[in-house]
């Protein structure tokens, strides 16, 4: 999942992105063996010849008529040569007999119950594996199933962390299980297509869990969203569609969380992960995220290389008990990323978008930090929005004095932006050499 697939998520219910996380989703992958219809595109050939054989054996004790290859080939409009070759077949699977004595074919008993009996249809016994809820072993629902079938970033996988989160079983006892007998009886009752949970053909009957194989489906989300009255929703999405199930009861817990790290340098850093329900408690259903002032503070000033005393300034609570910060000014210039933090508070709703675990682990996910900003800083996102989207240096300076006419090169230093000052500088008193 990307940031704007979930901007559009939250969107659709009605309320704006705090952030998104993946989450670890327990499924089971059951082998099994099934009966289906067979399929053999040679069957209405072999019907038509079984049809022949036993019309034949009653019209030969009157009259005497002789099997004929070349009669029959003719009858169906096909080449003699795929005839003889679809008979041997059904000759090699004792489907015909031969009388030794009189050289009489016939139909054998079996031959008659799937070819010749009113309905009838060869069948045959198939292996394929489905995904089912790690936690009862139900099937999910059609929407799921095309995610896990056809999302490109959703997969089972091996996960030997959090085994025990799966429902456990004994598989020497899976023919008495209740979560077992539901499934297979789900199965044999189906009335959706079996390709659609990921079998090869549509219909089957007679299953057989024949194996189970705890997995982990990558590709769960659990979508964090502020609505308008201001209250928080956690919502699970496997792909596009909303995910419900047994393994994720307690996502109303999950936050983010800030944590301090060793970094390749022996210093420490903050990064956010998620917290995935440890410690949890009722006053977690309403956070969205779990960090010390400390970590606040020292989180924003890495975001924008500012000393941690105008962090700290800058850090807002909001009556939510949410986290933002004010960007002013101050906070500004004394940055030494200035072009980040205007950067930030120019885009559509302003916010820090911080990647979890900054590749330490295997997360993936974003977290956004509302902005909000003073006055005083609005000459300078005009004058970053004019850097931006003007190019030639002429019109970049003349927009500039529109913004600021009495100092906006003392602005453009506090943005650090020197490159841009001296290409106006060339512009004025650097004459290019004729």
């Amino acid at each position: 999942m990307n940031i704007n697939q979930a901007i559009k998520i939250a969107k659709e219910q009605g309320g704006t992105l705090i952030g998104f996380h993946s989450i670890p989703l327990p499924v089971y992958q059951v082998l099994l063996d099934y009966d289906t219809i067979d399929d053999n595109p040679f069957f209405p050939i072999q019907k038509a010849i079984l049809q022949y054989i036993d019309n034949l054996a009653n019209i030969e004790k009157d009259k005497g008529q002789q099997w004929s290859f070349s009669y029959l080939a003719a009858v169906l409009g096909i080449d003699v040569s795929l005839v003889k070759e679809v008979y041997k077949d059904l000759k090699d699977r004792h489907l015909v007999d031969r009388n030794s004595e009189t050289e009489q074919l016939t139909v054998t008993p079996s031959a008659r119950r799937e070819y010749l009996s009113e309905g009838s249809r060869p069948h045959k016994t198939l292996t394929g594996s489905i995904i089912v809820d790690g936690k009862n072993l139900e099937l999910f629902s059609n929407e799921i199933y095309e995610s896990i079938l056809n999302d490109s970033e959703v997969w089972a996988s091996e996960h030997t962390k959090n085994i025990t989160s799966h429902l456990p079983i004994d598989f020497s006892q899976k023919d008495s299980l209740p979560e077992t007998l539901r499934l297979v009886s789900a199965l044999n009752s189906h009335k959706r297509t079996l390709q659609s949970i990921g079998l090869e053909h549509s219909e089957g009957d007679n299953f057989i869990i024949k194996g189970l194989e705890r997995k982990f489906l990558h590709g769960a989300y659990l979508i964090y969203i502020q609505t308008k009255d201001g209250s928080l929703r956690k919502i699970p999405f496997l792909g596009h569609t909303p995910l419900k199930s047994p393994s994720l009861s307690n996502v109303s817990n999950y936050t983010f969380a800030l944590k301090a790290e060793r970094n390749q340098k022996n210093g420490t850093e903050v990064i956010v992960t998620a917290n995935l329900g440890y410690n949890g408690n009722d006053d977690s259903k309403n956070k969205s995220i779990e960090g010390s002032e400390t970590l606040w503070i020292s989180l924003i000033s890495s975001i924008y290389e500012v000393p941690e005393e105008y962090a700290k300034r800058a850090i807002k609570t909001d009556q939510l008990g949410n986290k933002y910060f004010l960007a002013d000014e101050e906070l500004l210039i004394n940055s030494c990323n200035p072009s980040k933090l205007l950067d930030d508070v120019l885009k559509t709703t302003p916010h820090a978008c911080i990647t979890l675990g900054r590749g330490k682990f295997h997360e993936n996910g974003v977290l956004l930090i509302h902005i909000e900003y003073d006055n005083n800083l609005k000459p300078y996102l005009e004058i970053k929005e004019a850097i931006n989207n003007i190019a030639d240096i002429k019109p970049l300076e003349e927009r500039f004095n529109q913004i600021a006419p009495k100092d906006w090169r003392q602005r453009l230093v506090s943005m650090d932006q020197y490159s841009i000052l001296e290409d106006i500088d060339s512009l004025h008193y650097i004459h290019p050499l004729q």
